[in-house]
């Protein structure tokens, strides 16, 4: 991922951080002065001290910037887009692929740069490193399972040793990449990835049919259509919704700075998916955004009793629970994170010329 030639001006600290991840990548960690810093951020020494207590500092908030940033890119990257699992993990290697490009310190990694030099030297430098790296990794855990799974694979390899090993692959890529000054050699081993993720998936087998599992790609506790909530305090919003729906929490990826990269729960059965906003990367939530035009449905089995549990722990009501026209007893609340849930209680099936019928009762059509 590229970081441009010409610093946003933003404030101090950050230019700083942008600057670290320009210099380092091109001269290394040890070669990458303070003053190169301070020169590159456009700042003076001392908005570099106010901001961080040494070099080794600002290398450790360095790592969870890029973190933070790589993490964002790929989140929202095209290649979770596949409804089969292994089409996905192979969509995501291409999609590495087709990040080499420019000059070499422009496609290789932050991470993997710093922890070559630190792994012996600075252990705290090593340690965000190595959570870049490996945290980046379990985000692919998922879909290597599922694959496995749908495919019947049982074997003594792991979902997250081969994550790992997909990340060995890229770092050894970037460091054959600056041996050779260019990026096809680092294409040529990334193509031999997807080669050996296919042979060892024996991609050409059939896959599961649609009688085997209530859906043919979801994995397992999600539906094939899951709403993914940006919040403003991702883990606040874990607690409120446990306290609100009864939620159950199902996975939680921590990142940087005490932010989440990523969580699972389930509520009624059905997942909901959550991450803290990052306005950097255009991930924006309903407070910044100042309200939201999505509401999220949710079938209970006493709407009366949810709506006040919710209201109990923070919600606020925008919607009175009362009898519909089309046959639930239904309301709307807005949780403290900006984001509307309509609660409802279905007390009669209805056809949908019923519902057209008593819908002119109570509106003009």
């Amino acid at each position: 991922m590229s970081t441009p030639s010409v610093l946003p001006r933003g404030d101090a600290k950050s230019r700083l951080l942008d600057a670290a991840l320009a210099l380092i990548r091109a001269k290394g960690y040890a070669a990458t002065s303070v003053a190169d810093l301070c020169e590159a951020a456009g700042v003076t020494k001392g908005a570099f001290f106010h901001h961080f207590p040494s070099k080794d500092a600002l290398a450790v908030a360095a790592a969870e910037h890029w973190t933070r940033m790589t993490g964002a890119l790929f989140a929202a990257a095209p290649y979770h887009a596949p409804a089969d699992p292994l089409d996905r993990l192979l969509a995501y290697v291409d999609f590495r692929a087709a990040l080499l490009k420019g000059a070499v310190p422009e496609f290789t990694c932050l991470a993997g740069t710093m922890l070559q030099e630190a792994y012996d030297t600075h252990p705290d430098i090593c340690a965000a490193c190595a959570a870049s790296i490996t945290g980046h990794a379990a985000t692919l855990e998922a879909d290597i399972a599922e694959a496995m799974r749908t495919r019947g694979i049982v074997t003594d390899w792991t979902a997250g040793s081969l994550a790992l090993h997909t990340q060995a692959v890229f770092q050894g890529a970037f460091i054959l990449a600056k041996a050779k000054g260019g990026p096809e050699i680092a294409a040529e081993s990334i193509a031999h990835l997807r080669r050996y993720i296919t042979l060892l998936f024996k991609a050409d087998q059939p896959r599961e049919t649609p009688t085997m599992t209530k859906t043919t790609s979801a994995p397992d506790g999600l539906h094939s259509l899951t709403p993914h909530l940006v919040c403003a305090g991702a883990t606040a919003a874990i607690e409120f919704y446990k306290k609100a729906f009864g939620a159950e929490e199902m996975v939680r990826l921590p990142g940087p700075g005490g932010k989440l990269m990523h969580a699972r729960l389930s509520i009624n059965g059905s997942s909901v998916m959550l991450v803290d906003e990052m306005p950097d990367w255009r991930s924006r939530s309903p407070k910044t955004l100042k309200g939201t035009p999505v509401t999220i449905h949710l079938v209970v089995d006493d709407v009366d009793a949810a709506t006040a549990r919710a209201v109990a722990a923070g919600a606020t009501v925008v919607m009175p629970v009362a009898d519909q026209f089309w046959g639930d007893r239904y309301g709307i609340v807005e949780d403290p994170f900006g984001h509307r849930w309509s609660l409802a209680t279905p007390q009669k099936a209805m056809t949908p010329d019923e519902i057209i019928a008593a819908a002119r009762t109570v509106m003009p059509m």
